[in-house]
């Protein structure tokens, strides 16, 4: 859990909230199940400078457009529920709306690969 004595600048956890606040922007509506994750991404992402939290907001937007721009318009229409657990080191982010869902993986670096699965586990889009 995030703990104040022992700050971090963990950009793994950063971009991750980064991410599951940007990626959830494009549904309809999104609901965290993983409140006490979503809470713990979020302490860690607010400690970043201003113009850092822009420039990685910037960043992630540009990409999930470049990436999902075909299903955006699909994904604006739809709830999803997002699910935030770790996994080998890795973070998993996964908004699933029940026909379609978004997989979004950050590794320990702050790195990340967006996936875009249909209801029948084809997977689409990955980069």
């Amino acid at each position: 859990m995030y703990n104040v004595s022992k700050k971090t600048n963990n950009q793994q956890l950063q971009t991750a909230y980064a991410l599951y606040m940007i990626m959830g922007s494009y549904f309809h509506k999104s609901v965290c199940n993983t409140k006490v994750l979503e809470r713990k991404l979020f302490l860690y992402y607010k400690d970043l400078p201003v113009k850092k939290q822009e420039s990685l907001e910037e960043q992630a937007i540009l990409r999930i457009e470049k990436i999902l721009k075909d299903s955006l318009p699909v994904l604006a229409d739809l709830n999803c529920e997002v699910t935030i657990s770790f996994e080998n080191g890795d973070c998993h982010l996964a908004f699933r709306t029940g026909f379609e869902s978004v997989a979004v993986v950050v590794d320990c670096d702050g790195k990340y690969r967006i996936c875009e699965f249909f209801e029948a586990g084809n997977e689409r889009v990955t980069a």
